[in-house]
Protein backbone atom coordinates (compact mmCIF):
# COMPACT_ATOMS: atom_id res chain seq x y z
CA UNK A 1 0.00 0.00 0.00
CA UNK A 2 1.43 3.41 -0.90
CA UNK A 3 0.53 6.35 1.29
CA UNK A 4 1.68 9.95 0.96
CA UNK A 5 3.20 11.29 4.17
CA UNK A 6 5.02 14.45 5.17
CA UNK A 7 8.07 13.85 7.33
CA UNK A 8 8.43 17.55 8.25
CA UNK A 9 11.83 18.15 6.67
CA UNK A 10 12.06 16.49 3.25
CA UNK A 11 8.55 17.02 1.92
CA UNK A 12 6.10 14.30 0.90
CA UNK A 13 7.24 10.68 0.76
CA UNK A 14 5.53 7.55 -0.55
CA UNK A 15 5.80 3.82 -0.93
CA UNK A 16 6.32 2.01 2.30
CA UNK A 17 7.01 -1.60 1.25
CA UNK A 18 7.05 -4.70 3.38
CA UNK A 19 6.86 -8.44 2.83
CA UNK A 20 7.43 -11.60 4.83
CA UNK A 21 8.25 -15.20 4.04
CA UNK A 22 7.28 -17.59 6.84
CA UNK A 23 7.91 -21.30 7.27
CA UNK A 24 6.47 -23.25 10.19
CA UNK A 25 7.03 -26.92 10.99
CA UNK A 26 5.50 -28.87 13.87
CA UNK A 27 6.17 -32.46 14.88
CA UNK A 28 5.16 -35.16 17.28
CA UNK A 29 7.78 -37.88 16.83
CA UNK A 30 6.92 -39.87 19.95
CA UNK A 31 3.97 -39.73 22.35
CA UNK A 32 6.24 -37.90 24.82
CA UNK A 33 7.94 -35.43 22.46
CA UNK A 34 6.46 -32.68 20.30
CA UNK A 35 7.77 -29.40 19.00
CA UNK A 36 7.78 -26.60 16.54
CA UNK A 37 10.25 -24.73 14.37
CA UNK A 38 9.70 -21.44 12.58
CA UNK A 39 11.76 -19.26 10.25
CA UNK A 40 10.78 -15.77 9.10
CA UNK A 41 12.42 -13.40 6.63
CA UNK A 42 11.02 -9.86 6.49
CA UNK A 43 11.93 -6.89 4.32
CA UNK A 44 10.87 -3.37 5.31
CA UNK A 45 11.38 -0.47 2.89
CA UNK A 46 10.65 2.90 4.43
CA UNK A 47 9.72 6.09 2.54
CA UNK A 48 13.01 7.81 3.49
CA UNK A 49 15.15 5.25 1.57
CA UNK A 50 15.97 3.35 4.75
CA UNK A 51 15.42 -0.40 4.52
CA UNK A 52 15.69 -3.28 6.94
CA UNK A 53 16.11 -7.02 6.57
CA UNK A 54 14.89 -9.08 9.51
CA UNK A 55 15.73 -12.76 10.01
CA UNK A 56 13.98 -14.61 12.83
CA UNK A 57 14.12 -18.24 13.92
CA UNK A 58 12.70 -20.23 16.77
CA UNK A 59 12.64 -23.76 18.09
CA UNK A 60 10.28 -25.08 20.78
CA UNK A 61 10.65 -28.73 21.78
CA UNK A 62 8.39 -30.07 24.55
CA UNK A 63 8.68 -33.20 26.66
CA UNK A 64 5.33 -34.53 27.91
CA UNK A 65 5.82 -36.00 31.37
CA UNK A 66 2.12 -36.97 31.48
CA UNK A 67 -1.18 -36.06 29.83
CA UNK A 68 -1.36 -33.08 32.20
CA UNK A 69 2.22 -31.80 32.46
CA UNK A 70 4.97 -30.94 29.98
CA UNK A 71 8.23 -29.03 29.98
CA UNK A 72 8.91 -26.78 26.99
CA UNK A 73 12.15 -25.11 25.96
CA UNK A 74 11.90 -22.10 23.67
CA UNK A 75 14.94 -20.88 21.71
CA UNK A 76 14.56 -17.65 19.71
CA UNK A 77 16.99 -15.57 17.64
CA UNK A 78 16.39 -12.38 15.64
CA UNK A 79 18.74 -10.19 13.62
CA UNK A 80 17.79 -6.93 11.93
CA UNK A 81 20.18 -5.19 9.53
CA UNK A 82 19.70 -1.75 8.02
CA UNK A 83 20.82 0.09 4.89
CA UNK A 84 20.17 3.41 3.21
CA UNK A 85 21.14 6.11 5.68
CA UNK A 86 20.29 4.65 9.07
CA UNK A 87 22.03 6.68 11.82
CA UNK A 88 22.83 3.36 13.56
CA UNK A 89 23.87 1.04 10.69
CA UNK A 90 24.98 -1.85 12.93
CA UNK A 91 22.86 -5.00 12.88
CA UNK A 92 20.73 -5.53 15.96
CA UNK A 93 20.42 -9.02 17.38
CA UNK A 94 18.51 -10.73 20.18
CA UNK A 95 18.85 -14.23 21.62
CA UNK A 96 16.15 -15.51 23.99
CA UNK A 97 15.92 -18.79 25.90
CA UNK A 98 12.82 -19.78 27.88
CA UNK A 99 12.16 -22.78 30.11
CA UNK A 100 8.44 -23.39 30.72
CA UNK A 101 6.97 -26.07 32.97
CA UNK A 102 3.36 -26.32 31.81
CA UNK A 103 0.12 -27.80 33.13
CA UNK A 104 -2.52 -28.72 30.57
CA UNK A 105 -6.01 -30.21 30.60
CA UNK A 106 -6.16 -31.27 26.98
CA UNK A 107 -3.65 -34.12 26.76
CA UNK A 108 -0.36 -34.28 24.91
CA UNK A 109 0.65 -32.15 21.94
CA UNK A 110 2.29 -28.84 21.12
CA UNK A 111 -0.98 -26.94 20.63
CA UNK A 112 -3.01 -28.59 23.39
CA UNK A 113 -5.03 -26.00 25.28
CA UNK A 114 -5.96 -24.78 27.84
CA UNK A 115 -2.64 -24.58 29.61
CA UNK A 116 -1.05 -22.83 32.55
CA UNK A 117 2.58 -22.07 31.78
CA UNK A 118 5.20 -20.91 34.26
CA UNK A 119 8.33 -19.53 32.65
CA UNK A 120 11.77 -18.16 33.20
CA UNK A 121 13.31 -16.31 30.25
CA UNK A 122 16.86 -15.12 29.66
CA UNK A 123 17.57 -12.68 26.85
CA UNK A 124 20.79 -11.19 25.50
CA UNK A 125 21.20 -8.53 22.84
CA UNK A 126 24.12 -6.73 21.22
CA UNK A 127 25.29 -3.11 21.58
CA UNK A 128 23.24 -1.87 18.61
CA UNK A 129 20.01 -3.34 20.00
CA UNK A 130 20.77 -2.01 23.50
CA UNK A 131 21.37 1.50 22.11
CA UNK A 132 18.16 1.48 20.08
CA UNK A 133 16.01 0.07 22.86
CA UNK A 134 17.44 2.42 25.47
CA UNK A 135 16.79 5.44 23.29
CA UNK A 136 13.29 4.48 22.22
CA UNK A 137 12.06 2.98 25.47
CA UNK A 138 13.49 5.45 27.96
CA UNK A 139 16.12 2.97 29.17
CA UNK A 140 13.68 0.04 29.10
CA UNK A 141 13.22 -2.56 31.80
CA UNK A 142 16.91 -3.50 31.80
CA UNK A 143 18.40 -0.01 31.52
CA UNK A 144 21.61 -0.08 29.53
CA UNK A 145 22.30 -3.76 30.24
CA UNK A 146 22.74 -6.12 27.31
CA UNK A 147 21.06 -9.08 28.98
CA UNK A 148 18.37 -9.83 31.50
CA UNK A 149 15.99 -12.40 32.89
CA UNK A 150 12.29 -12.41 33.65
CA UNK A 151 9.81 -14.90 35.03
CA UNK A 152 6.08 -15.25 35.29
CA UNK A 153 3.00 -17.27 34.51
CA UNK A 154 0.62 -17.32 31.56
CA UNK A 155 -2.76 -18.96 31.10
CA UNK A 156 -3.73 -19.70 27.53
CA UNK A 157 -7.01 -20.99 26.14
CA UNK A 158 -8.24 -21.12 22.54
CA UNK A 159 -11.82 -21.16 21.32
Amino acid sequence: MATAMNNGTNGPTTDFKEFRVIENLTWSVLPDVSGGLFLVYQYKGFPNSLSANVLTGGLRPAYHVSDYFKVALDLFYQMESFSGGNPNPDSQSLLKITLAPTFTLGGRGLYTRPELRFFVTYGAWNDAAAATNSASLGQGAFGTDKSGASFGAQYEVWF
